[in-house]
């Protein structure tokens, strides 16, 4: 194809920022009972009823926006910060290998109302681990390396919550089209809007999207709502999935590496890719989080360590065997353990299982004091279509 000729998935990347300039593009339908504790009820696409506090979904053009699009690195750092000089792009560093800090992250942005900061580059060794994995598929075995990658990656994080200036933290295992979030905030802004008078941390224990991030920066703008990002990486690609004869989409908005970035990455980077991959058109950057962060049982762990003939130290997966979610298969499904809600607590940190389990395990694990000051939530959030509601997460479903 020739270089002047946009692919599908550029320009789909260039329609979402063509309709990311329209306020309406970020604006939520709240479905809510005005009874304060009525579950409202969703009629999904199986004609299924499903109980919910409350369903929030965007307009279609937005919906449609996010699958099968791409945003180039360049592109996404121009539309975030606005015109910035040659010598201030950060191409190399936002897909390079660099494993960053808090301190020194791999790309960062700041402004009164939005701040981003990305620790460490695209390609880093930790980041091609999870994409390797995602192509093998998940043994007991891989998910305990692929969590101990994610954790690796997302500590610093965890650990320094001193730079945490909002009242709300949502803690999520990556952000691709970021409708779960986004909607969250949007609900809590309409009918319990003191969570959000400090603004909102959003931790990120994998990769966020070009997309997913511009999409949150037009959203902080038009709610008035400030809103810090930290991310373990970045990506840029969604997958378009499949349509189907009710307008409905499978396999949509998996995070991807485009073809069109991967001839720019590091040599090393895609010799690396291409020893696990080396037909795949748009590789997968991560697996399904939520299966990814099932409980490991503790006998694979033990012969792990066996195995290991001491390449693995007493910290591998040391969140595993203090888990009390009903994720991990030693609970038989029992419910997750909360500590009470705390009214004199300045913080509130949400979680949206499947994959807020092993977040919330990562947190204990790593940064237990913060709990001291912060009240907890789990909050289901399943994403699902409905033919009167459109497209959008229904939040507190009831099981």
């Amino acid at each position: 194809m020739p270089a002047t000729e946009m692919t599908p998935a550029t320009k789909k990347g260039q329609e979402f920022l063509t309709s990311l300039k329209k306020d309406s593009f970020v604006k939520p339908t709240i479905v809510r009972d005005s009874t304060p504790g009525i579950k409202t009820t969703i009629i999904d696409e199986n004609n299924e009823m499903i109980e919910c506090d409350s369903f929030v979904s965007f307009s279609p053009e937005a919906i449609d926006s996010f699958p099968g699009s791409y945003i180039a690195p360049l592109t996404f750092q121009r539309t975030l910060e606005g015109q910035i000089p040659q010598e201030s792009l950060k191409f190399d560093e936002m897909v390079g290998d660099r494993f960053g800090t808090m301190g020194e992250p791999t790309y960062s942005y700041s402004s009164k109302q939005f701040n981003v900061t990305i620790l460490h580059g695209a390609t880093n060794d930790k980041a091609i681990q999870l994409a390797r994995i995602a192509k093998e598929g998940f043994t007991p075995e891989n998910r305990a390396y692929y969590q101990q990658a994610v954790a690796d990656m997302i500590k610093p994080a965890i650990q320094d919550s001193s730079k945490r200036k909002g009242s709300l933290i949502i803690h999520d295992d990556c952000l691709a089209s970021t409708v779960s979030v986004a909607g969250y905030i949007a609900d809590l802004k309409e009918h319990n809007s003191t969570l959000l008078e400090n603004g909102v941390d959003i931790i990120i224990d994998g990769p966020a999207t070009a997309q997913g991030i511009l999409f949150l920066q037009k959203f902080a703008e038009v709610n008035n709502i400030k809103i810090s990002i930290t991310a373990s990486f970045l990506a840029f690609g969604l997958t378009e999935g499949n349509k189907k004869a009710n307008g409905t989409r499978e396999h949509a908005n998996y995070i991807t590496l485009p073809e069109e970035l991967f001839g720019y990455l590091p040599v090393t980077a895609q010799k690396k890719y291409e020893e696990f991959s080396p037909h795949d058109k748009d590789r997968a950057v991560v697996g399904d989080m939520g299966n990814a962060g099932e409980g490991i049982p503790q006998e694979i762990l033990d012969s792990m360590f066996q195995m290991g003939a001491g390449e693995l130290d007493s910290t591998f997966c040391e969140w595993n065997d203090t888990r009390t979610d009903p994720h991990h298969p030693k609970n038989n499904g029992r419910k997750v353990e909360l500590d009470k809600w705390d009214p004199s607590k300045r913080k509130t940190i949400t979680y949206f299982p499947r994959g807020g389990y092993i977040c919330y395990a990562y947190d204990k694990t790593f940064n237990a004091e913060q709990f001291m000051d912060t009240n907890t939530l789990m909050i289901g959030a399943t994403r699902l279509w409905s033919p009167k509601n459109g497209y959008g997460v229904a939040y507190g479903v009831k099981k």
